[in-house]
């Protein structure tokens, strides 16, 4: 019997759709240059915000090497459909979580999706 691709498909959806989290996910596009050092303005970074829904684990190890680099006690992992580059942020529940290294690409029930090392750097206002 061959696998029902479409059924495994409506099914990650599903698992996306109702056991996920809302969460932003800023793109870094590029930065720009300012004006003058003298005037308080430099290079400041520019993104792209979407809304995303993600899976969110935070492992329980303290410390471990992943492909990202060291895994440190407070980081989190993110599974989500989009591929997170290594200047982007996800902002989730109030806090800003710089991507970490290169995303992991999974197959989830038929459907690719890529995990991401995140580290916290910070509150939003």
């Amino acid at each position: 019997m061959r696998p029902d691709y479409g059924r495994m498909q409506r099914q990650q959806n599903t698992i996306a759709e109702f056991a996920g989290e809302t969460a932003k996910w800023e793109a870094y596009v590029s930065a720009s240059a300012g004006v003058s050092p003298v005037a308080g303005l430099g290079n400041e970074p520019q993104y792209i915000t979407r809304t995303i829904t993600a899976l969110f684990a935070q492992p329980k190890f303290d410390e471990q090497p992943v492909a990202g680099g060291e895994f440190l006690a407070g980081d989190m992992m993110v599974s989500m459909a989009n591929l997170a580059h290594a200047n982007d942020r996800i902002i989730w529940r109030g806090n800003v979580y710089h991507v970490q290294g290169l995303p992991i690409p999974q197959t989830v029930l038929g459907a690719k999706v890529w995990r991401t090392h995140l580290r916290i750097g910070g509150a939003t206002a």
